[in-house]
């Protein structure tokens, strides 16, 4: 995806964010509370979202985006 951005718009500066580390039961607490029962948050976890952060940070390094690190803040 940061290829063809970069070719639609190249002058765009590309900054990727990593998602804010999370209390898993938390937030699945408050999807049952905002949707009736209906949804629990997808299972996400704290091991889940770091996993996804570092993958974030590989492609920003990869790529040469500008990183935003809200799991490391």
């Amino acid at each position: 995806m940061v290829d063809q951005l970069r070719l639609a718009l190249p002058t765009m500066r590309i900054i990727l964010v990593t998602p804010p580390p999370i209390d898993g039961p938390k937030l699945a607490a408050l999807y049952k509370e905002k949707t009736k029962g209906m949804d629990d948050g997808g299972k996400r976890d704290l091991a889940t979202v770091a996993a996804y952060a570092v993958v974030v940070r590989e492609v920003a390094e990869r790529k040469g985006c500008d990183l935003a690190d809200a799991h490391a803040a």
